[in-house]
C-alpha cells in the first residue's frame, strides 16, 4: 500500500544507495531537523525488498576505517524508510507516489547500465528502463496537479555518469518527445524541476562476513540487511549560477558539497579511484584474489597498479600534479582499510559500461597527447574483454551485453572479433577506431 506523505523516492534499493543516502537523512531525523519518509523503487529481480520488508525497512549501516589519523568503528541505525516498491508488480503503488503532496526529491543509483533510454511501447503501456519510467511518473504527476509550478521535484541521481543531472533531463525530455506527450509538460519538466549533477564518493561492501563481524564488529548480532562501509564521505552537487534553491539539504550539518563546477572532483575520482578498482578487478580475478585488501597486499600487482596511476593517469588531468598524488594516496590508505571487505566480484559488476569512463577515457586521452597507448590501461581494458569472452559464467551484466559477447564468441577470427567488439555502438561511449594498436592488442589478448 502506498503512503501518501512519502517525501523522497528512490530508485535502486542496493547496498550504495543504503550506506550513503540513507544516513544524510537519518542525520536530519536524528537531529530534529526533517522528517525524511523514503520510498524504495527496485527495478531487478533481487530480494532486496522482500528482506528489507523482514525488518520493516531498519537495517543497521557499520562505518568502519581511518578518518582524519583516528580509528572510527561505529554502527548507525538507519530507520528512515517507509516503503518498498517493485516494478513493473507494484505499478499503482508506483503511480501514487505521483500524487503525493509532500514528495520533493528523487535519489536514483541504476548503475551506468541503467542509466539509458531503451526503444519501449507506445504510452501508456508500463515501460521498461529508468529514464521512460520517471517520463510516465512525471507526466502522472503533471497531470494529476494541472501543471502546478510548485509541484516539481529535486532530482539527485548518483550514478557515475559526468553531468547526470543534465543527461538525466535530456532522456525524459526524449523520451516525452517519442511518446507525444504534451509540450507544456515539457516546459513544466524544465521550468518547476531541478535537476542535479552530483558526483558521489564513499567505498561501501555491503552485508559483511560472519568472521569480519566477529573479528572487529561493535555488534556480532546478525542483520540480514546490515550495510558495511567506510568513514569516508564525499558528496558534491553542481549548483550553477542564478539556479540556486534552499532546500534541506543545504542545511550546514550535513556534509555535502555545494560547488559551482564537479568536474575537478569527478576527473580524478573516475579516473583514479574508479579506474584503480576496474583494473583491481581486471588484474586480481585471474591471481584468485578476492577483495581489494588482498589486491594492495601483492606487491607485484600493486607496483602495477600505482605506475599505472603515476606515469599513465596522473599526466593527462588538468589538475596539479601533487594534488593529485596526495589524492592518490589517501586512495591507497583507503583501499587497505582493514575493516572492509571489498569483493572484487561486486565491483566487476556490470564493468562493460564502467570501461569508458574508467579506462578507456584515460587511454584515449593519453593516446592525444602522446600518440602512443598507455601500456598498463591498455592491459586493463583487453583483460576486461578477456574475461567476458573466455568466461560467459562469470559475467554479471545486462541481458543485451551478454548477447553482444556470445555474438563475438561466434566469430573465428581473433582480428574479427576485436573488430566487432571494438566497432559494437552499444558496448563503448565513443569510437575507438582511431586508436592505432588497440585492435592487435585486443586480438592478441583474446585469441
Amino acid at each position: 500500500m502506498s503512503e501518501s506523505n512519502i517525501n523522497v523516492i528512490q530508485f535502486g534499493t542496493g547496498n550504495f544507495l543504503r550506506g550513503f543516502i540513507e544516513p544524510l537523512f537519518q542525520k536530519l531525523k536524528d537531529d530534529a531537523l526533517w522528517e525524511p519518509k523514503i520510498a524504495l523503487v527496485q527495478s531487478t529481480n533481487s530480494n532486496s525488498i522482500k528482506r528489507l520488508e523482514e525488518t520493516n525497512f531498519n537495517y543497521p549501516l557499520w562505518l568502519a576505517g581511518l578518518k582524519d589519523g583516528n580509528e572510527i568503528n561505529e554502527e548507525l541505525q538507519i530507520n528512515v524508510i517507509r516503503q518498498g516498491i517493485k516494478l513493473p508488480d507494484q505499478q499503482n503503488d508506483f503511480f501514487k507516489l505521483a500524487e503525493s503532496n509532500d514528495l520533493e526529491f528523487v535519489i536514483s543509483n541504476v548503475t551506468e547500465a541503467g542509466f539509458k533510454l531503451e526503444t519501449e511501447k507506445d504510452y501508456p503501456t508500463f515501460p521498461n528502463s529508468f529514464p521512460a519510467r520517471l517520463t510516465h511518473f512525471l507526466y502522472r504527476r503533471f497531470e494529476f496537479f494541472k501543471g502546478d509550478n510548485t509541484k516539481g521535484l529535486y532530482f539527485l541521481p548518483c550514478e557515475l555518469i559526468k553531468n547526470n543531472g543534465d543527461k538525466l533531463r535530456e532522456m525524459i525530455l526524449e523520451q516525452s518527445k517519442i511518446w507525444g506527450l504534451s509540450e507544456e509538460f515539457e516546459v513544466w519538466v524544465i521550468d518547476s524541476n531541478l535537476f542535479y549533477n552530483t558526483l558521489v564518493d564513499r567505498i561501501i561492501t555491503g552485508l559483511p562476513s560472519n568472521s569480519t563481524l566477529e573479528k572487529y564488529g561493535p555488534n556480532s548480532k546478525f542483520h540480514p540487511s546490515r550495510v558495511q562501509g567506510e568513514p569516508y564521505f564525499f558528496f558534491g552537487i553542481e549548483e550553477r549560477k542564478g539556479s540556486h534553491q534552499e532546500t534541506i539539504l543545504h542545511h550546514p550539518a550535513l556534509p555535502i558539497t555545494f560547488t559551482e563546477s564537479l568536474t575537478p572532483f569527478s576527473l580524478r575520482k573516475v579516473r583514479i579511484l574508479n579506474g584503480a578498482h576496474i583494473a583491481m578487478v581486471a588484474l586480481g580475478l585471474p591471481h584468485v584474489i578476492k577483495t581489494v585488501s588482498e589486491f594492495m597486499n601483492n606487491k607485484e600487482l600493486f607496483a602495477f597498479l600505482k605506475e599505472m596511476i603515476l606515469l599513465e593517469v596522473i599526466p593527462i588531468l588538468p589538475l596539479p600534479k601533487q594534488e593529485l598524488e596526495e589524492y592518490m594516496l589517501e586512495i591507497f590508505d583507503r583501499f587497505r582499510n582493514p575493516f572492509i571487505e571489498h569483493k572484487l566480484n561486486s565491483i566487476a559488476l556490470n564493468s562493460i559500461a564502467k570501461l569508458s569512463p574508467r579506462i578507456l577515457a584515460s587511454i584515449r586521452d593519453y593516446y592525444d597527447q602522446t600518440q602512443a597507448l598507455p601500456e598498463k590501461l591498455t592491459e586493463v581494458f583487453t583483460l576486461t574483454v578477456q574475461r567476458y569472452m573466455k568466461n560467459p559464467e562469470s559475467i554479471q551484466d545486462t541481458e543485451q551485453i551478454k548477447q553482444i559477447f556470445s555474438e563475438a564468441r561466434a566469430i573465428k577470427n581473433p582480428e574479427d572479433q576485436a573488430e566487432f567488439l571494438l566497432g559494437h555502438p552499444e558496448l563503448w561511449s565513443f569510437g575507438l577506431s582511431y586508436l592505432k594498436g588497440l585492435k592487435s592488442k585486443l586480438s592478441a589478448r583474446i585469441g
